[in-house]
């Protein structure tokens, strides 16, 4: 029963730090977003992002249960950034043909790679530089940061999300750009006039 406990702990705790909810580091203390539980469109009518990225990860995990550990999905306003390494090709199309199960296609960015990651110093350097973009993003004053989920995988930055304001968008993309460490930065934010914030 402990073990169980401690493993429903552990999921939480993994799912919030990869991206369900956006969460940001300073000072040891993990802060926070809610805009991942907000309700958007999908297939069937209103689907929260929290939800998009579960249907994903059950999918991939009953396909193939290591799916899950070299795959991430991050998904904003109703869209998904599919991300990772793939064993070979006709695993990162499995990948991709799961997702479709749950978004159309129009509604999924790929970006899984074919191959390995590069080894644990770079996950590990990946790591810090989500840390310093999550933190930059939300010490920014004039930045939302709950509109935007960001992952690093080999030194490319990843970000997904959602505002109403273009300007709000290339103040994050600029931030972004200017932080040590960031060899590249791929953006999926969309301008929606009437995005509620």
């Amino acid at each position: 029963m402990i073990k169980i406990k401690l493993a429903i702990t552990l999921m939480g705790a993994v799912l919030l730090l990869s991206g369900c909810v956006p969460a940001a580091i300073v000072g040891g203390t993990a802060l926070v977003g809610n805009t991942a539980l907000r309700s958007t469109s999908g297939i069937t009518g209103k689907m929260s992002d929290i939800t998009i990225q579960s249907r994903i990860n059950a999918k991939w995990a009953a396909y193939n249960i290591n799916l899950n550990d070299r795959l991430n999905v991050f998904a904003k306003g109703g869209y998904a950034l599919l991300i990772g390494y793939a064993k070979d090709e006709p695993q990162r199309d499995k990948a991709l043909e799961l997702a479709r199960k749950v978004l159309p296609l129009n509604k999924i960015y790929n970006e899984i790679r074919v191959g390995s990651r590069q080894g644990a110093g770079r996950y590990s350097s990946d790591a810090t530089i989500t840390s310093k973009v999550s933190a930059a993003i939300f010490v920014k004053g004039k930045v939302r940061s709950f509109n935007y989920n960001v992952t690093t995988l080999d030194g490319t930055v990843y970000v997904i999300g959602a505002t109403s304001d273009p300007q709000e968008m290339q103040m994050v993309i600029d931030l972004i750009s200017h932080i040590k460490g960031v060899g590249r930065v791929v953006t999926y934010i969309r301008v929606i006039p009437d995005w509620v914030k």
